[in-house]
């Protein structure tokens, strides 16, 4: 049985390593805080405000967001300027 287990440590303490640095990074990583309010005209404007930690830090969620175009389909053109690699 000893055995079977050193066989998948190598797969499982990998994995909580970087399920720590995962969740350190939520811990730490800035959040989006929306208010409404009205403008001068009595117009509602939205107000986007970043706090945490550190406020630019963007979280996990958020990088997966904004880079998994570039992941999942990494040859595609996306405008002139963005041709892929």
């Amino acid at each position: 049985m000893k055995e079977s287990l050193k066989k998948i440590d190598w797969l499982i303490l990998p994995a909580i390593g970087i399920a720590l640095c995962i969740l350190l990074w939520n811990l730490i990583a800035g959040k989006e805080v929306r208010k409404e309010a009205l403008d001068d005209f009595g117009d509602k404007v939205v107000k986007v405000q970043r706090v945490g930690v550190s406020a630019d830090l963007p979280s996990p969620a958020e990088t997966w967001m904004k880079s998994r175009p570039y992941i999942l389909e990494p040859f595609a053109k996306r405008g002139e300027l963005d041709q892929g690699i």
